[in-house]
């Protein structure tokens, strides 16, 4: 329920989980996360199939606006990373070993070793990859992405509703905890300046 009411197929909840996963594109947090509470909030083939093809196409989006941003950027950048010896002395060497697995690390990039994504896609556009080589294996593999952490949510549904409603249960636990301790301090404090009032009257 929990699951369904936050990260369902309604069009609010399509419009977030779109922005999350484009601005997971440029090193946000919570994309994957996002996706796969998505794919477990939903109840049918059809509603998974809008999840998946707003996570993918938001993916894409976010992926070449990043690209295009560290491209805008390059000439500045390569000025900055000029001015340290190790760059400097091998920035053929990095060129030319990403350049020979620039499909590779894009592509498996996207939906298997995700810690490497952003930095890839910066790369991509720092080093002023062609565009058609960069949305290749970034297509395919957002295509790909877009369907697995979905997929993961919608199997193992009841799972995830556990970890929502632990979540939530603790969070609310969080937040009581929080406010009795400034309840606490305020009305100890009240009373100590109560009591040097009085004693100073």
């Amino acid at each position: 329920m929990i699951l369904s009411a936050l990260f369902g197929s309604s069009t609010i909840n399509l419009i977030v989980l779109s922005i999350v996963v484009f601005f997971s594109s440029f090193g946000f947090p919570g994309g994957s996360l996002w996706l796969v509470a998505s794919g477990a909030g939903v109840n049918t083939s059809a509603e998974l199939t809008l999840v998946m093809i707003v996570g993918a196409s938001a993916a894409i989006l976010g992926d070449f606006s990043a690209y295009i941003l560290a491209r805008k950027f390059s000439f500045k950048l390569q000025k900055f990373l000029k001015r340290f010896k190790f760059y400097s002395k091998h920035e053929v060497e990095i060129q030319s070993k990403f350049n020979q697995s620039e499909f590779v690390i894009l592509f498996f990039s996207r939906f298997i070793i995700q810690g490497l994504c952003v930095a890839a896609t910066y790369v991509s556009g720092f080093l002023r990859l062609k565009i058609r080589k960069f949305l290749v294996p970034v297509i395919s593999g957002e295509i790909l992405y877009g369907i697995e952490f979905p997929l993961l949510g919608f199997f193992f549904k009841e799972t995830w509703n556990d970890y929502a409603t632990l979540f939530s249960d603790v969070t609310v636990l969080v937040l009581l905890v929080i406010i009795a301790y400034f309840i606490i301090r305020w009305t100890v404090r009240y009373y100590i300046r109560r009591k040097n009032y009085y004693k100073n009257a």
